[in-house]
Protein backbone atom coordinates (compact mmCIF):
# COMPACT_ATOMS: atom_id res chain seq x y z
CA UNK A 1 0.00 0.00 0.00
CA UNK A 2 2.67 2.43 0.78
CA UNK A 3 4.61 2.08 -2.63
CA UNK A 4 1.29 2.49 -4.09
CA UNK A 5 1.04 5.46 -2.05
CA UNK A 6 3.87 6.93 -3.20
CA UNK A 7 3.67 6.43 -6.64
CA UNK A 8 0.60 8.11 -6.82
CA UNK A 9 1.43 11.16 -4.94
CA UNK A 10 4.63 11.67 -6.94
CA UNK A 11 2.63 11.16 -9.77
CA UNK A 12 -0.09 13.77 -8.51
CA UNK A 13 2.08 16.03 -7.58
CA UNK A 14 1.32 19.11 -9.52
CA UNK A 15 -2.08 18.01 -9.53
CA UNK A 16 -3.10 18.17 -6.10
CA UNK A 17 -0.67 21.42 -5.84
CA UNK A 18 1.87 20.19 -3.60
CA UNK A 19 4.81 22.34 -2.71
CA UNK A 20 7.91 22.94 -4.47
CA UNK A 21 8.80 20.13 -6.98
CA UNK A 22 8.43 16.36 -6.72
CA UNK A 23 11.35 14.83 -4.49
CA UNK A 24 12.86 11.33 -5.65
CA UNK A 25 11.26 9.55 -3.16
CA UNK A 26 9.16 9.69 -0.05
CA UNK A 27 9.42 8.75 3.42
CA UNK A 28 6.61 7.71 5.84
CA UNK A 29 6.42 7.32 9.17
CA UNK A 30 3.09 4.92 10.66
CA UNK A 31 1.67 6.57 13.85
CA UNK A 32 0.85 4.70 16.47
CA UNK A 33 -1.84 5.26 19.44
CA UNK A 34 -5.60 5.26 20.11
CA UNK A 35 -6.38 5.49 16.09
CA UNK A 36 -5.80 1.60 15.76
CA UNK A 37 -8.49 0.98 17.98
CA UNK A 38 -10.53 3.22 16.07
CA UNK A 39 -10.18 0.83 12.77
CA UNK A 40 -7.22 3.04 10.77
CA UNK A 41 -4.10 3.90 10.31
CA UNK A 42 -2.05 7.01 10.05
CA UNK A 43 0.67 7.71 7.89
CA UNK A 44 2.77 10.88 8.30
CA UNK A 45 4.51 11.53 4.33
CA UNK A 46 8.04 13.29 4.42
CA UNK A 47 9.88 14.83 1.51
CA UNK A 48 13.12 13.28 1.17
CA UNK A 49 15.48 14.57 4.42
CA UNK A 50 12.49 16.21 5.51
CA UNK A 51 11.82 16.64 9.82
CA UNK A 52 8.00 18.40 8.86
CA UNK A 53 5.27 16.14 7.65
CA UNK A 54 3.97 17.37 4.37
CA UNK A 55 0.78 14.98 4.58
CA UNK A 56 -1.54 12.91 6.90
CA UNK A 57 -2.59 9.70 5.26
CA UNK A 58 -5.50 8.09 6.99
CA UNK A 59 -5.91 4.13 5.99
CA UNK A 60 -9.12 2.65 7.32
CA UNK A 61 -9.28 -0.79 8.23
CA UNK A 62 -12.77 -1.27 9.01
CA UNK A 63 -15.94 -0.13 7.31
CA UNK A 64 -17.17 2.17 9.68
CA UNK A 65 -13.88 3.79 9.61
CA UNK A 66 -13.71 3.75 6.00
CA UNK A 67 -16.84 5.92 6.23
CA UNK A 68 -15.57 8.11 8.94
CA UNK A 69 -12.36 8.73 6.56
CA UNK A 70 -14.83 9.65 3.60
CA UNK A 71 -16.96 11.55 4.83
CA UNK A 72 -14.22 13.95 6.86
CA UNK A 73 -12.52 14.40 3.35
CA UNK A 74 -15.72 15.21 1.57
CA UNK A 75 -16.54 18.22 4.30
CA UNK A 76 -13.21 19.16 4.16
CA UNK A 77 -13.80 19.74 0.23
CA UNK A 78 -17.13 21.46 0.84
CA UNK A 79 -15.52 23.99 3.49
CA UNK A 80 -12.58 24.97 0.63
CA UNK A 81 -15.36 25.48 -1.63
CA UNK A 82 -17.43 27.72 1.05
CA UNK A 83 -14.67 29.47 2.49
CA UNK A 84 -11.58 29.38 0.45
CA UNK A 85 -9.29 31.51 1.96
CA UNK A 86 -9.73 30.21 5.49
CA UNK A 87 -8.19 26.89 3.91
CA UNK A 88 -5.05 25.44 5.61
CA UNK A 89 -6.03 28.30 8.49
CA UNK A 90 -9.31 26.89 10.27
CA UNK A 91 -9.11 23.57 8.61
CA UNK A 92 -6.41 21.18 6.63
CA UNK A 93 -7.03 21.28 2.85
CA UNK A 94 -8.25 17.63 1.59
CA UNK A 95 -5.31 16.59 -1.06
CA UNK A 96 -6.68 13.24 -2.23
CA UNK A 97 -8.79 10.31 -1.67
CA UNK A 98 -7.56 6.88 -3.41
CA UNK A 99 -9.65 3.63 -3.89
CA UNK A 100 -7.19 0.44 -4.70
CA UNK A 101 -10.04 -2.70 -4.67
CA UNK A 102 -11.60 -2.53 -1.55
CA UNK A 103 -8.65 -0.18 0.09
CA UNK A 104 -9.13 3.55 0.87
CA UNK A 105 -6.74 6.28 1.82
CA UNK A 106 -7.67 9.95 2.04
CA UNK A 107 -4.42 12.70 2.45
CA UNK A 108 -4.47 15.83 3.78
CA UNK A 109 -2.03 18.97 4.46
CA UNK A 110 -0.53 18.28 7.34
CA UNK A 111 -0.75 21.47 9.73
CA UNK A 112 2.21 22.25 12.02
CA UNK A 113 1.84 23.84 15.47
CA UNK A 114 0.93 22.91 19.20
CA UNK A 115 -2.13 20.55 20.12
CA UNK A 116 -4.27 22.94 22.38
CA UNK A 117 -3.56 20.38 25.34
CA UNK A 118 0.32 20.59 25.01
CA UNK A 119 0.08 24.24 24.98
CA UNK A 120 -2.42 24.18 28.29
CA UNK A 121 0.70 22.37 29.82
CA UNK A 122 3.40 24.39 28.69
CA UNK A 123 1.38 27.37 30.05
CA UNK A 124 1.36 25.87 33.65
CA UNK A 125 -1.92 23.83 33.44
CA UNK A 126 -3.31 26.14 36.10
CA UNK A 127 -6.14 29.08 35.91
CA UNK A 128 -4.99 31.37 33.83
CA UNK A 129 -4.08 28.32 31.07
CA UNK A 130 -6.83 27.10 31.13
CA UNK A 131 -9.13 30.52 30.41
CA UNK A 132 -6.47 31.04 27.64
CA UNK A 133 -7.31 27.62 26.16
CA UNK A 134 -10.94 28.29 26.29
CA UNK A 135 -10.33 31.56 24.58
CA UNK A 136 -8.55 29.72 21.66
CA UNK A 137 -11.50 27.37 21.26
CA UNK A 138 -14.09 30.13 21.41
CA UNK A 139 -11.84 32.47 18.77
CA UNK A 140 -11.46 29.35 16.61
CA UNK A 141 -15.44 28.95 17.24
CA UNK A 142 -16.38 32.76 16.14
CA UNK A 143 -13.94 32.31 12.87
CA UNK A 144 -15.41 29.55 12.05
CA UNK A 145 -19.09 30.57 11.71
CA UNK A 146 -18.89 34.26 10.92
CA UNK A 147 -17.11 33.32 7.89
CA UNK A 148 -19.06 30.02 7.15
CA UNK A 149 -22.62 31.43 8.43
CA UNK A 150 -25.52 29.91 10.07
CA UNK A 151 -28.76 27.70 8.43
CA UNK A 152 -32.17 27.55 9.37
CA UNK A 153 -33.13 24.25 10.55
CA UNK A 154 -35.96 22.16 12.28
CA UNK A 155 -35.23 21.08 15.94
CA UNK A 156 -36.95 18.02 15.91
CA UNK A 157 -34.95 16.57 13.08
CA UNK A 158 -31.65 18.02 15.08
CA UNK A 159 -32.87 16.60 18.52
CA UNK A 160 -33.92 13.44 17.39
CA UNK A 161 -30.65 11.43 17.49
CA UNK A 162 -30.48 12.39 21.31
CA UNK A 163 -33.94 11.67 21.80
CA UNK A 164 -32.97 7.76 20.13
CA UNK A 165 -29.71 7.83 22.50
CA UNK A 166 -31.97 9.27 26.01
CA UNK A 167 -34.30 5.37 24.72
CA UNK A 168 -31.20 3.30 24.23
CA UNK A 169 -29.25 4.23 27.01
CA UNK A 170 -32.48 2.64 29.17
CA UNK A 171 -31.71 -0.12 27.58
CA UNK A 172 -27.71 -0.30 28.06
CA UNK A 173 -27.73 0.73 31.42
CA UNK A 174 -30.75 -0.27 33.41
CA UNK A 175 -30.90 3.39 35.40
CA UNK A 176 -32.18 3.70 38.47
CA UNK A 177 -35.66 4.55 38.70
CA UNK A 178 -35.32 8.55 39.13
CA UNK A 179 -32.63 8.43 36.56
CA UNK A 180 -35.40 6.75 34.23
CA UNK A 181 -38.00 10.00 35.26
CA UNK A 182 -35.70 12.15 34.67
CA UNK A 183 -34.53 10.63 30.94
CA UNK A 184 -38.31 10.63 30.27
CA UNK A 185 -38.36 14.12 31.38
CA UNK A 186 -36.26 15.38 29.08
CA UNK A 187 -37.44 13.52 26.30
CA UNK A 188 -41.12 15.31 27.40
CA UNK A 189 -38.82 18.59 26.66
CA UNK A 190 -37.59 17.67 23.71
CA UNK A 191 -41.35 16.69 22.02
CA UNK A 192 -42.25 20.06 23.03
CA UNK A 193 -39.39 21.52 20.70
CA UNK A 194 -39.96 19.19 17.95
CA UNK A 195 -42.12 22.00 15.66
CA UNK A 196 -39.18 24.78 16.42
CA UNK A 197 -37.05 26.45 14.51
CA UNK A 198 -33.34 27.14 14.99
CA UNK A 199 -29.79 28.71 13.50
CA UNK A 200 -27.52 25.69 12.34
CA UNK A 201 -24.08 25.57 11.33
CA UNK A 202 -20.93 23.55 10.68
CA UNK A 203 -20.00 20.99 13.74
CA UNK A 204 -16.83 19.89 13.87
CA UNK A 205 -18.18 16.84 15.99
CA UNK A 206 -14.75 16.05 17.93
CA UNK A 207 -13.73 19.12 19.15
CA UNK A 208 -11.05 18.66 21.92
CA UNK A 209 -7.92 20.49 22.90
CA UNK A 210 -5.87 17.56 21.31
CA UNK A 211 -8.24 18.63 17.50
CA UNK A 212 -7.20 22.44 17.89
CA UNK A 213 -3.75 23.09 16.27
CA UNK A 214 -2.17 26.60 17.02
CA UNK A 215 0.75 27.97 14.97
CA UNK A 216 1.36 32.02 15.47
CA UNK A 217 -1.85 33.93 14.79
CA UNK A 218 -3.25 30.63 13.24
CA UNK A 219 -6.13 28.29 14.95
CA UNK A 220 -7.08 25.04 13.38
CA UNK A 221 -9.21 22.03 13.76
CA UNK A 222 -8.22 18.63 12.42
CA UNK A 223 -10.11 15.14 12.97
CA UNK A 224 -13.33 15.94 11.02
CA UNK A 225 -14.52 12.61 11.34
CA UNK A 226 -17.51 13.11 13.21
CA UNK A 227 -18.03 16.83 11.62
CA UNK A 228 -21.60 17.92 9.34
CA UNK A 229 -22.58 20.98 7.65
CA UNK A 230 -26.24 21.30 9.63
CA UNK A 231 -25.64 21.04 13.27
CA UNK A 232 -26.77 22.67 16.21
CA UNK A 233 -23.90 25.72 17.39
CA UNK A 234 -24.00 24.34 21.16
CA UNK A 235 -22.54 20.90 20.21
CA UNK A 236 -19.14 22.05 19.91
CA UNK A 237 -18.53 24.42 22.42
CA UNK A 238 -20.60 21.37 25.17
CA UNK A 239 -18.01 19.07 23.64
CA UNK A 240 -14.84 21.07 24.23
CA UNK A 241 -15.73 22.05 28.35
CA UNK A 242 -16.48 18.61 28.59
CA UNK A 243 -13.64 16.97 27.50
CA UNK A 244 -11.35 20.23 28.42
CA UNK A 245 -12.51 19.51 31.92
CA UNK A 246 -11.66 15.48 31.78
CA UNK A 247 -8.22 16.12 30.54
CA UNK A 248 -7.60 18.82 33.19
CA UNK A 249 -9.03 16.27 36.07
CA UNK A 250 -7.08 13.55 34.33
CA UNK A 251 -3.78 15.60 35.08
CA UNK A 252 -4.32 16.36 38.48
CA UNK A 253 -5.55 12.26 38.88
CA UNK A 254 -9.24 13.01 39.40
CA UNK A 255 -11.55 10.21 38.37
CA UNK A 256 -13.70 11.11 35.30
CA UNK A 257 -16.83 11.63 37.30
CA UNK A 258 -15.12 13.73 40.10
CA UNK A 259 -13.60 15.96 37.04
CA UNK A 260 -17.06 16.38 35.32
CA UNK A 261 -18.60 17.30 39.13
CA UNK A 262 -15.52 19.69 40.03
CA UNK A 263 -15.97 20.97 36.62
CA UNK A 264 -19.60 21.96 36.54
CA UNK A 265 -21.17 21.03 39.89
CA UNK A 266 -19.14 22.44 42.37
CA UNK A 267 -18.28 26.11 43.06
CA UNK A 268 -14.60 26.71 41.49
CA UNK A 269 -12.62 28.74 39.32
CA UNK A 270 -13.26 25.99 36.23
CA UNK A 271 -17.03 26.14 36.89
CA UNK A 272 -16.86 30.08 36.18
CA UNK A 273 -14.39 29.39 33.10
CA UNK A 274 -16.68 26.34 32.06
CA UNK A 275 -20.18 28.34 32.44
CA UNK A 276 -18.13 31.60 30.83
CA UNK A 277 -16.83 29.70 27.69
CA UNK A 278 -20.44 28.09 27.03
CA UNK A 279 -22.27 31.40 27.55
CA UNK A 280 -19.79 33.63 25.04
CA UNK A 281 -19.86 30.71 22.56
CA UNK A 282 -24.27 30.20 22.97
CA UNK A 283 -24.55 33.66 22.52
CA UNK A 284 -21.79 33.84 19.59
CA UNK A 285 -24.13 30.93 17.59
CA UNK A 286 -27.36 32.58 18.02
CA UNK A 287 -28.41 29.96 21.09
CA UNK A 288 -30.58 30.91 24.26
CA UNK A 289 -28.44 30.84 27.44
CA UNK A 290 -30.87 28.86 29.26
CA UNK A 291 -30.55 26.30 27.00
CA UNK A 292 -27.63 24.82 28.74
CA UNK A 293 -29.56 22.77 31.12
CA UNK A 294 -30.91 20.96 28.40
CA UNK A 295 -27.77 20.81 26.31
CA UNK A 296 -25.12 19.41 28.53
CA UNK A 297 -27.01 16.57 29.91
CA UNK A 298 -28.72 15.23 26.39
CA UNK A 299 -24.77 15.39 24.85
CA UNK A 300 -23.74 13.26 28.27
CA UNK A 301 -26.86 11.19 27.77
CA UNK A 302 -25.73 10.66 23.93
CA UNK A 303 -22.04 10.16 24.09
CA UNK A 304 -22.12 7.32 26.54
CA UNK A 305 -24.21 5.66 24.24
CA UNK A 306 -21.65 6.73 21.72
CA UNK A 307 -18.95 5.03 24.01
CA UNK A 308 -20.67 1.82 23.93
CA UNK A 309 -20.72 1.70 20.17
CA UNK A 310 -16.98 2.32 19.79
CA UNK A 311 -15.91 0.29 22.72
CA UNK A 312 -18.41 -1.46 24.69
CA UNK A 313 -20.88 -1.00 27.61
CA UNK A 314 -18.78 -3.00 30.28
CA UNK A 315 -15.84 -0.73 29.21
CA UNK A 316 -14.37 1.58 32.09
CA UNK A 317 -14.92 5.04 29.85
CA UNK A 318 -18.27 4.05 28.65
CA UNK A 319 -18.88 2.74 32.63
CA UNK A 320 -17.80 6.42 33.46
CA UNK A 321 -20.21 8.22 30.79
CA UNK A 322 -23.22 6.82 31.65
CA UNK A 323 -22.10 7.66 35.57
CA UNK A 324 -22.22 11.12 34.37
CA UNK A 325 -24.94 10.81 32.32
CA UNK A 326 -27.22 9.00 35.27
CA UNK A 327 -25.88 12.51 37.51
CA UNK A 328 -26.47 15.54 34.96
CA UNK A 329 -29.89 14.37 33.85
CA UNK A 330 -31.23 15.00 37.40
CA UNK A 331 -33.19 18.07 38.16
CA UNK A 332 -31.12 19.09 41.32
CA UNK A 333 -28.01 19.01 38.83
CA UNK A 334 -29.50 20.53 35.89
CA UNK A 335 -30.38 23.11 37.88
CA UNK A 336 -27.06 24.08 38.94
CA UNK A 337 -26.23 24.65 35.57
CA UNK A 338 -28.71 27.54 35.59
CA UNK A 339 -27.97 28.63 38.82
CA UNK A 340 -24.16 27.82 39.99
CA UNK A 341 -24.26 27.61 43.75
Amino acid sequence: MIALLERSILTNWKTWSLAGDPPRRLEFLLSSGPTARHGKILLHVFREKSSTPLLLVKIPRQSEARAWVKREHELLRQLEEEIPDQTSRLFPRAVFLETNGLRLAAGQAFLSGWPADRLFSALGGNERAYRRVCGIAFDWLSMLWSRSGFLNGIEGALWEPFREAALEFADLFDPQPEVQEALDQLSRELDARREGTTLTAYAHGDLIPSNLIVYERRVAAVDWEFGTRRQFPWVDPVHFAISFSLLEGALERRERVAAFTKAFLEKSWQQDANLAFLRRSFEEGGVAADLVHLAIPMYCVYFAVHMSRLFEPDYAVTRDWAAIASMIVQPQHRERLLNPS
